[in-house]
């Protein structure tokens, strides 16, 4: 909708497919591969390259969600977490980097409200999110070797399919609407739209932020309100 020619990167063959048939076919690219992989990376850059002439922008978006305590994760669990949403982060930028570097572009990744402050039961997911934020933080302060700005996105809850099953616990959702202060989640494309804006001309001085999406979440120190 910005404008941009868009390279698509997931696992997910047949649905990357589906996505992509809705798109406009001049500006539009995929690339099918796991990119917790260094060649699914790999792949994906190249692809953008020799179809599009370079990388402007990079969405370091691939992640994955498991519930579960210090106490009862298995490691198998943790270590999957940390492919999915620290590797995959870093690998994607890593890959990328030499494009962004030549057309001195920007790296938006996608952090969480669970990487500025802790979810109960989400141990692992918040130990990747606040990795992804520091991923960004320690990349915005070696700017002048490099010249890309990166940020992150925080979203809050968002409707997606890794938070379809949690809609469809009643108890569940009352609860985390009744935290947000609009009372709803966010839509996919009210997350995009904040990334197409820190990747734009007009945050050309922003460097090194991680920005919640969330309808005011975070806003809150986290109590119940006081009597009044």
């Amino acid at each position: 909708d910005e404008g941009a020619n868009v390279v698509l990167a997931d696992k997910d063959e047949s649905g990357l497919a589906d996505l992509a048939s809705d798109l406009p076919q001049d500006r539009i690219a995929t690339s099918v591969g796991d990119l917790v992989e260094v060649e699914a990376n790999e792949r994906m850059v190249s692809t953008a390259t020799d179809r599009f002439g370079g990388i402007d922008i990079l969405v370091a978006n691939a992640g994955y969600a498991q519930t579960g305590t210090m106490g009862n994760i298995t490691i198998d669990a943790f270590r999957q977490q940390v492919k999915n949403n620290v590797d995959a982060t870093f690998l994607s930028m890593k890959a990328s980097w030499d494009a962004l570097k030549a057309s001195g572009g920007s790296v938006v990744a996608t952090s969480s409200v669970s990487g500025l402050a802790g979810d109960w039961n989400a141990f692992a997911y918040n130990v990747t999110k606040a990795a992804v934020a520091q991923i960004v933080r320690g990349c915005a302060l070696d700017y002048p070797e490099h010249g890309i700005r990166v940020n992150a996105v925080g979203p809050g809850f968002t409707h997606t399919g890794l938070t379809e099953p949690m809609e469809d616990n009643e108890d569940f959702k009352a609860k985390m609407y009744g935290r947000i202060p609009m009372g709803r989640g966010a839509e996919p494309k009210e997350i995009a739209s904040v990334i197409a804006f820190l990747t734009s001309a007009d945050a050309s001085f922003v460097n090194g932020v991680i920005l919640p999406v969330d309808g005011g979440l975070t806003a809150s120190n986290g109590q119940p309100p006081l009597p009044g």
